[in-house]
């Protein structure tokens, strides 16, 4: 009997953070634990409105919340905990680490449910089987994340350059989550992996030339 298909497994979610960690430690020296703290603390405050307004606004709305929301409270983050830039870069990682691995557990529950079967797995199969259907799923998964902590590292380095990139980082947050849930309803999963992955790199690169890097 040919099992059904599964979501990847999280080890792939959280395969580009590692790399990225390996990479910024090999350039800046040790994390800092404090920053790395602090980058995941300021995304679990940014998630907090989110149960609140879920039921009040559309889905669409809340898309395009969530980039003023992390953007306003990242710029805070760092006005706190970053006086320099190789703190900044870890704040940024913690950020996006934070969020790879909410996404590894959320993941790792999924499959979890679809292997013990019953009526949950089936609602859960009937509301997904598309998207666990299609070729290069894990590769898929891997590339989105290189992407999201590319662009988590290079808005976290757009506000270290001065509050005066706020707007900007906001209306690049808010591009590529509209950017993403868009083409993800396509059902075209390269393009929207391609996207993400564009946009991410962008965000780093502008940010590291901000701030004299490149």
């Amino acid at each position: 009997m040919t099992q059904a298909p599964l979501p990847p497994h999280p080890v792939w979610l959280i395969a580009g953070p590692v790399l990225f960690f390996a990479g910024i430690w090999s350039v800046s020296g040790p994390p800092c634990a404090t920053a790395l703290a602090v980058g995941a603390l300021g995304w679990v405050l940014a998630l907090v409105p989110r149960p609140l307004l879920a039921s009040k606004i559309s889905p669409w709305s809340m898309v395009m919340l969530s980039g003023p929301a992390e953007e306003i409270t990242r710029l805070g983050a760092i006005w706190l905990a970053a006086p320099d830039l190789r703190t900044a870069i870890w704040l940024g990682f913690g950020w996006a680490a934070i969020e790879a691995v909410a996404g590894a557990v959320s993941t790792h529950g999924t499959r979890r449910v679809l292997r013990n079967g019953g009526e949950q797995a089936e609602a859960l199969r009937k509301a997904i089987g598309k998207q666990l259907d299609r070729p290069g799923l894990s590769l898929a998964a891997m590339s989105e994340r290189v992407g999201t902590t590319s662009l988590h590292l290079g808005l976290t380095l757009f506000l270290f350059a001065g509050p005066v990139w706020l707007l900007p980082a906001i209306a690049m947050h808010s591009g590529a989550n509209l950017a993403a849930v868009r083409l993800a309803g396509t059902g075209r999963l390269l393009v929207t992996q391609a996207v993400v992955m564009l946009l991410g790199a962008g965000a780093f690169v502008l940010g590291l030339r901000l701030n004299g890097l490149l």
